[in-house]
């Protein structure tokens, strides 16, 4: 589909298409909430990872459009070829950030309190259909058996935000992550990488007009 849609207007202009469809993959990815258990945010983030796993299918238009540039950059200097050090930009800088891409997040999820799974407290065989069920099993396991760790047991977990829930697909009691970790998630995940993407659009307006078109060179 990238290929077709390059033979059919050019190099940037479908470059700017796959930066535009990777904002909007972000978009739609920012507002998807917590499964309620009807599985509907669940298809909701499955189409949308589909529509993004589309849109990165043309990342490879940025080594085409750094061919080009070294072709431009070579016009524009007088026979200097240089393309040595805009591709060892290219594949640098993303090595660059993605420790700190990488290791950030989980320090933030750290901090403001993530909490693990939790065992699933024995039901004696009842399934589950509210969250308040799953609140009194959580609440009322105790002893050897309990499903909380730490020395403040369930309780703990609730004075940091995290909610006991009842998940209606599987029938099993879990977690429900507090509110910060939630929007780390969703900050980490879409809100931020869609900033960087705009930005980066709004780069490409400075593209030399001269360079978009193959025939320039």
């Amino acid at each position: 589909a990238w290929t077709k849609l390059t033979q059919r207007t050019n190099k940037f202009t479908a470059y700017i298409v796959f930066h535009v469809a990777q904002i909007v993959a972000c978009v739609c990815m920012a507002f998807i909430d917590f499964d309620s258990g009807d599985c509907v945010y669940s298809w909701v983030a499955l189409s949308m990872l589909a529509v993004f796993g589309v849109a990165t299918g043309g990342s490879f238009l940025l080594f085409d459009l750094i061919s080009d540039v070294v072709d431009y950059d070579e016009l524009l200097t007088g026979g200097a070829r240089r393309e040595a050090s805009y591709l060892m930009s290219v594949e640098f800088i993303p090595k660059f950030v993605s420790i700190p891409g990488e290791s950030i997040p989980f320090l933030l999820l750290a901090y403001l309190g993530y909490t693990r799974p939790l065992p699933n407290p024995d039901t004696s065989g009842a399934v589950c259909s509210a969250d308040s069920f799953c609140h009194l099993l959580f609440m009322n396991t105790t002893g050897g058996a309990a499903p909380c760790e730490g020395p403040g047991g369930c309780e703990e977990l609730l004075a940091a935000g995290v909610e006991f829930i009842c998940n209606n697909a599987l029938g099993t009691c879990g977690i429900k992550q507090n509110e910060s970790v939630r929007w780390t998630l969703r900050v980490c995940a879409a809100i931020f990488p869609g900033l960087c993407l705009i930005a980066g659009t709004a780069a490409l307006l400075w593209y030399p007009k001269a360079a978009r078109d193959e025939a320039t060179h």
